[in-house]
């Protein structure tokens, strides 16, 4: 028996212990914390718009991990704080939130940023605002940016306006599944072949441009075009100085071409010419409109690019006496309008008159016979 024992002692002593002991990693072992570069290599993919990790739908840790700097931790921040879920909701944080993540290239929240300011949630309505954010985002693919920077070239809000850039933008929308349909028809009726042509070899540029920048995006950081480094872009801008310029002398000549015209509420045309008189105040004001806006279009420009050769101050002179004769045609406009409105009572007065005594008569008329009856 003792023998027994002895064997079974030297079996457990000799193999199950150190078996047990080079074991690496025991039963009831608990696993090592992450180390901090673990923790950071986990949180590293909430900084990208794509492929993130999901986020946690707890407030308090989406605050924790927005405060840490993560942007698409702030930007669902801002988004429940836009539409209130979770918490209450309240534009400004979402504002405050939104920013923050597009400042670090939060492609959506450029975009929200934009929409905000373009819609006037939350935040004064600013189209300038609107378009810088809707660019950073379009430039960065996102479809829907693409489509409304279309629209804002198109109508020339918050920038100049620039079909070739409107196109081409509907453009690069409509590749990445936005409906531009209306807005390239619109485009196309107001645009020349050469015009069409340069927009859509900036859109294959810029499209191309990008898909080089998603392949190499493991090796070379995004960095953001400089437009006034960007000599075509620089040339092109000139350009349409020019033609603006070219457009406000031509219109300068139309108007010293127009016949003067005068109202005032003791003066005014003989009646008979009332009507031409206000066609032509009219189509004087029409064209300082048109001399106002491309006044405008030259000082933005040149205020945001300083190397196209352009004298702010001048054109800002210029643009006060025009909108000066502007107010001056628009009170000319007006005060016909209300002389042709008084003339056109006037008249009807008189023939009510006439109405009234016709009848009066024709019943004085049929008087004496009703009698005879």
């Amino acid at each position: 028996m003792s023998n027994n024992l002895a064997i079974i002692f030297s079996f457990v002593l000799f193999t199950i212990i150190p078996a047990y002991a080079a074991s690496p990693e025991q039963p009831n072992s608990v696993p090592a914390p992450p180390n901090s570069e673990t923790i950071i290599d986990m949180k590293s993919t909430l900084d990208t718009d794509q492929n993130e990790t999901p986020l946690p739908q707890n407030p308090q840790t989406l605050i924790n991990d927005a405060n840490k700097g993560y942007p698409s931790a702030q930007f669902k921040l801002g988004e429940m704080y836009s539409k209130g879920n979770g918490v209450p909701k309240d534009d400004n944080e979402a504002f405050n939130w939104f920013t923050k993540a597009a400042e670090k290239g939060h492609t959506e929240a450029q975009f929200k940023l934009g929409e905000m300011y373009s819609k006037g949630n939350g935040v004064p309505k600013d189209d300038n605002k609107a378009s810088k954010w809707f660019t950073k985002a379009a430039e960065r693919g996102n479809a829907t940016a693409q489509r409304n920077l279309a629209l804002m070239y198109y109508d020339g809000k918050g920038v100049i306006e620039d079909y070739v850039e409107a196109y081409k933008w509907a453009l690069l929308a409509g590749m990445n599944g936005e409906d531009v349909t209306k807005i390239k028809q619109d485009l196309t009726a107001k645009m020349t072949p050469d015009q069409i042509a340069e927009a859509q070899k900036l859109a294959k540029d810029f499209a191309a441009k990008k898909q080089n920048a998603n392949n190499n995006s493991t090796t070379q950081p995004n960095l953001p075009a400089d437009a006034n480094k960007d000599a075509l872009r620089v040339e092109r801008l000139s350009k349409n100085i020019q033609e603006m310029k070219n457009t406000i002398e031509l219109n300068k000549k139309r108007i010293g071409n127009l016949p003067s015209i005068f109202c005032t509420e003791h003066h005014w045309p003989p009646a008979d010419e009332l009507e031409k008189a206000l066609q032509t105040a009219t189509k004087k004001y029409q064209l300082l409109a048109d001399q106002e806006k491309n006044y405008k279009n030259i000082i933005n420009l040149a205020e945001k690019y300083h190397d196209l050769g352009v004298n702010v101050m001048d054109m800002k002179k210029k643009l006060i006496e025009c909108q000066g004769q502007k107010e001056e045609v628009e009170s000319v406009e007006q005060c016909l309008r209300d002389r042709i409105q008084h003339n056109k009572e006037k008249k009807e007065i008189k023939q009510n008159r006439e109405n009234s005594n016709q009848n009066r008569e024709n019943d004085n008329r049929n008087s004496p016979r009703q009698n005879r009856q």
